[in-house]
Formats: C-alpha cells, structure tokens, sequence
C-alpha cells in the first residue's frame, strides 16, 4: 500500500485475529471465551491498519483520491 501523508509505499500494520487459538480457549473454557473472542473481533474490524513509517491509519477514499490525482498528473505529463 502507498501511504497519502508520508507518501512512501510502505509496508501496513493491520490488526488480525487468530481464530484456531479462540477457538481452541473456547473449547478449553466451556465457551467462556466467546465473549472474548467476540470483543477482539469487534476491536479488530474496526480498527484500521496503520503505515509503518509514520503511523497513519490507512484512509481508503483518501488512498484513492491520491492514486487518481497521481494518474491524471502521470497522463497529464505523457501528453506534453
């Protein structure tokens, strides 16, 4: 992914849940775990990834606007 404030393409730190280690607690806790399960979940789908250079959440219409403009420069160029 490229990155609209640093403007580096850099790696993104997203946030993943492991679901065979809950699911495994699960089983282990008589289904206590659920609940835990459930909020890490939640946390993670809504939390959006981040640029591992200057930390910047990852902003889809921002990242597009910015592949968009950078075309429209790029074909802008080749026409000249």
């Amino acid at each position: 992914m490229r990155c609209y404030k640093c403007r580096k393409s850099t790696g993104h730190w997203e946030a993943i849940t492991r679901n065979k280690l809950h699911l495994l607690l699960s089983v282990l806790t008589a289904g206590s775990w659920l609940v835990v399960w459930l909020v890490v979940i939640l946390v993670n789908a809504s939390t959006a990834p981040k640029c591992l250079v200057c930390k910047t959440r990852f902003n889809k219409a921002k990242a597009s606007n910015q592949i968009a403009a950078e075309k429209k420069l790029e074909m802008s160029l080749h026409a000249e």
